[in-house]
């Protein structure tokens, strides 16, 4: 369900982008055909952007939540559709180029998917001996912040063909190497979590069997 999902959003996405650089190529080349071809498109414009909007806060629903790495795509987003409306309205070169590096910028976060790469530096070290310390919140919270975005709230989202967490046998000394050294298509997250991170997601993975 959620591939097929994904599948959909992907594709709305890509041919909202191609709207977006036919209008500004005609924009910067010939100006006067601007207005004819923002007429051509005006339907497929609202239907595509409507499954855009429409699939993309379905996910987030089925991911339960906003994960890290998609803040700053989000935040492209929103600042790019007035930076395109006014910048057709009032035959602004410079607002629909920027509107559209802003949408080329989201497009590449979705697909990167990698916290590494908008502000996830290595985490600071816990203290575990600390009174009060929870291992579980602790894990919950690391998992929430790195992991929720490809294997989703209850472990069986499956993005990126994350493995199902809920299905899991490895034992707590695997899984912590899994986070450590990646997967498959998993990226590793030794040079990014403490080892006490490592340690508290690994085994708040427990509770998602």
């Amino acid at each position: 369900m959620f591939e097929n999902l994904l599948l959909i959003h992907k594709i709305c996405v890509s041919v909202f982008l191609l709207i977006y650089l036919a209008k500004a190529a005609i924009m910067v080349s010939r100006p006067e055909k601007l207005a004819k071809l923002s007429k051509a498109v005006k339907v497929p414009e609202m239907i595509v952007a409507t499954g855009f909007l429409v699939t993309g806060i379905w996910m987030l629903i089925e991911m339960g939540g906003i994960p890290g790495w998609m803040h700053p795509k989000l935040t492209a987003v929103v600042v790019s559709i007035p930076l395109a409306i006014i910048g057709i309205k009032k035959n602004r070169k410079a607002l629909l180029l920027m509107s559209v590096a802003l949408l080329v910028y989201a497009y590449g976060v979705s697909e990167t998917k990698n916290p590494a790469l908008f502000g996830s530096p290595k985490t600071e070290a816990v203290d575990t001996t600390a009174p009060g310390y929870d291992a579980m919140a602790h894990g919950k919270e690391v998992y929430t912040g790195y992991c929720i975005s490809c294997h989703g709230q209850d472990g069986k989202l499956g993005m990126n063909q994350a493995s199902d967490l809920s299905a899991s046998h490895l034992s707590l000394e695997e899984r912590e190497k899994v986070i450590t050294d990646g997967g498959k298509l998993m990226q590793p997250f030794g040079n990014q979590l403490s080892k006490e991170d490592i340690s508290a997601v690994a085994q708040y993975l427990e509770s998602l069997r």
